[in-house]
């Protein structure tokens, strides 16, 4: 019998029994065919709603996003320009808590122009963005900074330029401190700071070419009584002698 399946006489019978085999087979497949079409019209289906799904949702994040964001700005904006952030010693602004974990004001405001700033037991900052006349400090013009020194265990002078980075200018000076700075008298308590584009005497602040600008006070480790009257500490005035 196995010598017959070879036998050239059947050879046509062995290749008939497998074709219709395979004929079978096609049916067999052909008959799923609208089921396999169904499934992956649904499959298609399913996936347009779900990437319609998934672009809402992007619309919806956006749209909350753009008016969050917003709302925050605004809002952000207007407590700046009320001064609710902080207070004022003379033209000088400071905050008196920088406390950054209740106030979400004055931590984006601290964000955007005091990156890692110290808390007030610290240092406590001493801004100014005008001259003692309320006019806006610029690089057009030449500033004298007359003060006196204070009771803290460090202190320091920083100019700014409108982007809250310091001045860029060739000389590379952007400080003056206790340390550095040249009195104007031999119990090294009265100096004076003058901040111009061009050094034309000591104690010079390069103003570069900045329209405007602010100048920043630091003061680490104050004594008790800073901290007590922070409204009412004698600090520097600065006048516009030229252009």
């Amino acid at each position: 019998m196995y010598k017959k399946c070879f036998n050239i006489s059947n050879k046509n019978v062995i290749f008939s029994y497998f074709g219709e085999i395979q004929g079978a087979k096609k049916e067999y497949i052909c008959s799923y065919c609208p089921l396999i079409k169904n499934v992956a019209e649904h499959l298609f289906f399913l996936n347009i709603l779900f990437v319609k799904r998934i672009i809402l949702c992007l619309l919806f994040f956006l749209t909350g996003l753009f008016v969050g964001g917003g709302w925050f700005l605004y809002r952000l904006q207007a407590v700046e320009k009320s001064g609710g952030l902080a207070q004022s010693n003379g033209n000088w602004k400071y905050n008196p808590s920088m406390d950054l974990a209740t106030n979400e004001f004055r931590r984006a405001v601290i964000g955007k122009i005091g990156l890692l700033a110290l808390r007030e037991s610290e240092v406590l900052y001493y801004l100014t963005s005008q001259d003692s006349e309320g006019r806006p400090l610029s690089s057009d013009y030449t500033y004298q900074l007359d003060g006196k020194n204070f009771n803290a265990r460090y202190w320091s002078y920083t100019l700014y330029g409108e982007d809250h980075f310091l001045v860029s200018n060739g000389a590379k000076v952007y400080s003056l401190n206790l340390d550095n700075i040249q009195y104007t008298d031999s119990s090294r308590i009265n100096y004076t700071i003058f901040i111009s584009k061009n050094k034309t005497r000591p104690n010079w602040l390069p103003s570069g070419e900045g329209e405007k600008m602010s100048v920043l006070l630091r003061m680490y480790n104050p004594e008790r009584s800073i901290y007590e009257k922070m409204d009412q500490v004698e600090l520097p005035v600065i006048h516009r002698i030229g252009s």
